[in-house]
């Protein structure tokens, strides 16, 4: 038994969206960190559209596999991986890196509130199981 099945779809939900924020977290983090190297290009984690299709929240239409040669659909969370791009972004130094310090920063507070929303939920949701378990023994 996985402990992927241990657990609800929520307590994977959850696991799967605070690897994902600290997936963006390094990215953003190194983006910073390379603020002052010459044409270094700024990069962006995006992979909200694809909890959402995982989910079936999403506004468009399923890709479905039609061929044993197209590319996969991840269909589940833990099939999920983040989109790693670089930044759309008209400035650029005289050096042409296009990190733009505030916009960064912005983010990353961003994500560490998201990031913190999810550890939160998750502990709660695990001492929701932890009482369960220690009423249900009494």
């Amino acid at each position: 038994m996985t402990v992927t099945r241990l657990f609800d779809n929520t307590t994977n939900l959850l696991a799967k969206v605070m690897a994902l924020r600290a997936r963006k977290a390094e990215v953003i983090s190194s983006n910073i960190a390379n603020i002052d190297t010459p044409g270094y290009k700024a990069r962006q984690v995006t992979f909200l559209d694809k909890l959402q299709d995982a989910l079936g929240e999403s506004d468009h239409l399923p890709l479905v596999k039609t061929h044993k040669g197209h590319l996969p659909v991840s269909r589940t969370i833990t099939e999920i991986e983040p989109l790693i791009q670089p930044q759309e972004s008209s400035l650029a130094g005289f050096d042409q890196n296009t990190v733009d310090l505030d916009h960064e920063m912005a983010a990353l507070a961003e994500n560490s509130l998201n990031y913190n929303a999810a550890v939160q939920m998750l502990h709660k949701k695990l001492n929701i199981l932890k009482n369960a378990i220690v009423e249900g023994g009494k």
